[in-house]
């Protein structure tokens, strides 16, 4: 074969590798720009109207744990009472009656260490991983003056959670 054959074919050669190496690079490129559009677009959700399900439906354990953490924020000093008597009356009564009630059992135990422990008791009442036996027991053993608030506390709290379902 000649040399200059073998040249125009070389060039043939490599102008096809361009041109494929190019069009496969504008196809994945293509490809993933039509991803990142159909990915963003994230689908829409369809709104059905109707009853809410009941797993987002408010239980008696997310109430009594909403009205814990208002309980929490009082003491802390990030919720005021006025908080409780403005903002928590308007949207949920039944719960800033609750807290009000919980926080004059809870509030005059004495200084920010007990009323700290005594949410302790609380907040684990609330969780679960306090039973109820425990306050009357063991903490009325060790501390009476405590379980004797946090038993009050616990009561406003238990009826607010029981009545609210």
């Amino acid at each position: 074969m000649d040399v200059g054959v073998r040249a125009q074919i070389a060039n043939g050669f490599r102008r096809r590798s361009v041109v494929l190496v190019i069009a496969s690079a504008t196809v994945i490129a293509i490809g993933v720009v039509a991803t990142i559009a159909v990915a963003s677009r994230g689908g829409t959700v369809t709104q059905t109207a109707g009853a809410p399900d009941a797993a987002v439906a408010p239980t008696a354990s997310t109430r009594l744990a909403t009205a814990v953490e208002w309980i929490d924020g009082l003491a802390a000093g990030h919720i005021l009472p006025s908080d409780v008597t403005s903002r928590l009356d308007a949207q949920d009564p039944a719960m800033a009656k609750a807290v009000r009630a919980a926080w004059t059992d809870l509030h005059p135990s004495g200084s920010q260490a007990r009323v700290q422990q005594a949410l302790g008791w609380i907040d684990g009442l609330a969780a679960g991983s306090i039973l109820r036996s425990d306050v009357t027991s063991r903490l009325e053993a060790q501390d009476p003056a405590m379980a004797k608030i946090v038993t009050a506390t616990w009561a406003d709290l238990g009826h607010f959670a029981n009545r609210s379902v």
